[in-house]
C-alpha cells in the first residue's frame, strides 16, 4: 500500500478505524510509516501539531512520543493545541528547545484559553523546569510574570549555581560507575585527582560496543563534558557520548563515530538536565595484542555546568580522513550554527 497518496487526516482516522477492527497489520504498516516520515522530517509543524494531537487523543503513546521530539513550541498554531497535548509536550523530559521557548509558548496558550481553572495552570507551571532558565531571564522575564513566587525563582537560581563549575561525575559527589570496569581498585575514571596512569592501571574500560556508564547522584543541568581517553602511545578512538534522565532511553550528545579522538576530549552542548552519562567506544587503532584492540579506555571524566564566558569549541576529535574524501563531522544533538542557548552564551567560538 503506498500511504503516501493519503494525506495526514485520512491516514490518520484509517490507522484509528483499523486499530478498533483488530487489523493490526495495517495499522502498524501506516504507523510505521508515520515513523518514517517524521525522522526524514518530511512533515510540516501543522502536520506534526495535528499528529500530536491524533496520538495523545488516541493513546499512540510510541509514535506520540516520536513526534514530541520534533515539536516547535514556537509555531502560531501552539496556541490551538488541546489541554491533553500541552501537558503531553511538558510532560516531555527529553525537549530539546530552550526552556524560555517553552515557557513564553505555555505563557501564550493559558492567555488564548477562556475557561482555564486555576488548579490546571498550577499544574502546568510546575512542569517549567525554571532551573534550565537562564539567570538574566528567570529576573526579567520569568519573575515579571509574577506566575512563579520569589522563592521559587530563588530555589532555581540557587541549584544553578550549586552545580556550577562542580564536578558532578566524581565519586565523591556521589555518582557512582554502573557499566564498565577500573582496571584495579584506584582505577576509577570518577576518582579525583592526580589521575596517574600507565599501561596496566588507572584507566575504566569496556569493549567495544559496550557502554561504561555513570549515574549522577541526582539529575543535574550539565552543558560541558571532558574526559581523558588514554594516550601513552599514539592509538586514536572513536565513541558516541550519551546522556539520560532514567537510564533507558538515551539521547545522542556527540557522535564520534567517524572521528579520530586523541587524549582529551572536550564537549559543549545545550544546557541539559540527565542523571546518567553513557560513553560507547566504536574504534581503537591501537595494533597490539587483541583483548586490548577490542576495548575503550577513559582515565577520568568530568561533567559540569559552565557559566563562564570563555570560547566554547569542542576538542579532542577529527575526521579520520580529511574532509574532501566525503567524512562527516562529529554529529552533535544541537546545531553548531545556533547563536544562543538557553543559559545566555554561543555553543561554538
Amino acid at each position: 500500500v503506498d500511504y503516501s497518496q493519503l494525506s495526514l487526516k485520512p491516514l490518520l482516522n484509517l490507522m484509528e478505524n483499523a486499530r478498533l477492527m483488530c487489523f493490526d497489520r495495517l495499522a502498524w504498516g501506516i504507523e510505521e510509516y508515520l515513523k518514517d516520515v517524521i525522522q526524514s522530517e518530511e512533515i510540516d509543524i501543522q502536520d506534526c501539531l495535528l499528529l500530536l494531537e491524533f496520538c495523545v487523543g488516541n493513546k499512540f503513546e510510541e509514535l506520540g512520543n516520536l513526534v514530541l521530539g520534533f515539536v516547535n513550541v514556537c509555531s502560531e498554531d501552539f496556541s490551538q493545541l488541546s489541554e491533553s497535548s500541552v501537558f503531553a509536550i511538558l510532560k516531555y523530559k527529553e525537549r530539546s528547545c530552550p526552556e524560555k521557548d517553552v515557557f513564553n509558548a505555555l505563557i501564550g496558550w493559558i492567555e488564548s484559553q477562556t475557561t482555564l481553572d486555576s488548579y490546571t495552570k498550577e499544574k502546568m507551571l510546575s512542569l517549567v523546569d525554571l532551573v534550565m532558565i537562564s539567570r538574566g531571564d528567570l529576573l526579567k522575564v520569568v519573575r515579571k510574570t509574577s506566575l512563579f513566587d520569589d522563592k521559587a525563582i530563588c530555589d532555581a537560581l540557587e541549584e544553578q549555581f550549586d552545580s556550577e563549575d562542580v564536578n558532578v561525575s566524581l565519586a565523591k559527589n556521589g555518582a557512582k560507575l554502573i557499566a564498565g570496569e577500573p582496571k584495579d581498585c584506584n582505577s576509577s575514571c570518577l576518582r579525583e585527582t592526580p589521575h596517574n596512569y600507565d599501561g596496566g592501571s588507572g584507566y575504566t574500560f569496556n569493549n567495544l560496543g559496550q557502554r561504561v556508564t555513570v549515574e549522577l547522584s541526582k539529575e543535574y543541568m550539565i552543558n560541558k563534558i571532558e574526559f581523558l581517553l588514554w594516550d601513552r602511545d599514539d592509538r586514536s578512538y572513536s565513541y558516541t557520548l550519551e546522556c539520560s534522565l532514567e537510564g533507558k532511553t538515551w539521547s545522542t550528545v556527540l557522535d564520534c563515530r567517524e572521528m579520530g579522538c586523541k587524549s582529551m576530549q572536550t564537549i559543549f552542548f545545550r544546557p541539559k538536565r540527565m542523571k546518567f552519562i553513557s560513553v560507547t567506544g566504536t574504534r581503537n587503532t591501537y595494533d597490539g595484542d587483541a583483548t586490548n584492540r577490542q576495548r575503550f579506555h577513559i582515565v577520568n571524566l568530568f561533567a559540569t555546568l559552565d557559566l563562564t564566558t570563555s570560547p566554547r569549541k569542542n576538542s579532542g576529535m577529527e575526521p579520520i580522513a580529511p574532509a574532501a574524501g566525503g567524512t562527516a563531522p562529529a554529529k552533535q544533538v544541537e546545531s553548531e550554527e545556533e547563536e544562543d542557548d538557553d543559559m545566555g552564551f554561543g555553543l561554538f567560538d
